[in-house]
């Protein structure tokens, strides 16, 4: 019922002037149709953009371009986003390499996956392996901020 979709971090870090933004966004749209499509079982299923977490400070001057572009894939589509680039801005410690996140990167990026989808509270919390209280508890230098 629900597709989430964070890829693409590897395109456009190899040099934002050189990547072809429009072959992008028209191709990652593409990509999204064909899967739902495939999957979708007599259910048109929700399909959520996601702006992947970067944390190399080379990257901070693209920072914009690739937001805005999520932005239009999501408007284009009428795709909701989920906003993993900015949530981990300053979040070093939760990356493997500044481009992967480590285990606890991964857990908390599952955690604002599951924020962001409608009604949380119908879903069982208590199944996930990380929730964001105990990693709080575990590491005191993450933050999170709640998206309005």
């Amino acid at each position: 019922d629900i597709i989430i979709c964070a890829i693409g971090t590897n395109d456009y870090i190899g040099g934002w002037n050189t990547f072809d933004a429009a072959t992008y966004k028209s191709s990652y749209a593409a990509l999204l149709k064909e899967i739902a499509a495939a999957n979708s079982n007599g259910v048109t299923p929700r399909i959520y953009v996601c702006r992947p977490p970067h944390q190399s400070k080379d990257f901070e001057a693209y920072r914009p371009g690739v937001s805005a572009m999520f932005d239009e894939i999501s408007v284009a589509n009428n795709w909701p986003v989920i906003d993993f680039l900015s949530r981990f801005g300053g979040q070093s410690a939760q990356f493997a390499d500044n481009l992967h996140l480590n285990d606890r990167g991964l857990g908390i990026m599952a955690e604002i996956a599951f924020e962001s989808l409608p009604c949380p509270e119908l879903v069982n919390a208590e199944k996930l392996d990380y929730r964001i209280n105990e990693i709080k508890k575990k590491d005191s230098s993450f933050t999170v901020s709640v998206a309005e």
